[in-house]
């Protein structure tokens, strides 16, 4: 794919941030606060910086993104833990939804080149007197170039350049159900905004 320059304003998304989202039935709803110490300074966010009015704003950035992504499912969870779903039904669930928009959930990567890009799902589950506490994060890892290192050719610098995330707190019976829809939720996430960069990288090209 051609590489092209863009400045901010270029394209002006909607800013992932952190979603935390209690889904526990017959308990009261978690209050949710933010804060930021030096705001208006930082973007605690993977993705692309511009100062705009003094203020360092942000915004995911997957333009030009192979459509090739394997998806990657790590499970923690205390092995007396039993639950009716899997790494392998999870990563099912997304390479559903990869494929219907349009991404294939396999790797086309050179022998001898990094395995990069992946999709990461990473599902941890912690027992609490009544239920469970899950926390749900997708993470899309690419190859990157830091200035302050330089590297052979077997070394690649691999790095978080798209994420969300979930809190859940369930009952014992609702906790598979909520970690599927949290799961749903993210790689939906994700997937709409490949599209519409994608859509974008389309438009440009027709214009070109």
């Amino acid at each position: 794919m051609t590489g092209l320059r863009f400045s901010f304003l270029q394209i002006v998304c909607p800013i992932m941030v952190l979603s935390t989202t209690c889904f526990a039935q017959n308990s009261p709803t978690l209050q949710q606060t933010s804060s930021l110490s030096g705001e208006g300074r930082f973007y605690p966010n993977p993705g692309m910086i511009a100062n705009r009015d003094g203020k360092w704003i942000g915004s995911d950035h997957l333009y030009n993104l192979t459509s090739h992504i394997e998806v990657v499912v790590e499970f923690f969870k205390p092995q007396n833990v039993v639950l009716p779903i899997n790494e392998a039904q999870i990563k099912s669930a997304i390479d559903e939804i990869f494929t219907k928009a349009r991404l294939t959930p396999e790797s086309n990567v050179e022998e001898g080149k990094p395995p990069l890009p992946f999709f990461h799902m990473l599902i941890m589950v912690y027992p609490l007197d009544k239920g469970y506490v899950a926390y749900c994060e997708g993470r899309l890892f690419e190859q990157v170039e830091l200035q302050r290192v330089r590297l052979d050719e077997q070394t690649a610098m691999q790095a978080v350049t798209w994420e969300s995330q979930n809190l859940i707190i369930a009952s014992k019976d609702d906790v598979s159900s909520q970690i599927q829809k949290s799961v749903q939720e993210i790689a939906t996430a994700f997937a709409n905004r490949y599209r519409f960069y994608e859509d974008v990288r389309m438009e440009i090209q027709k214009k070109q």
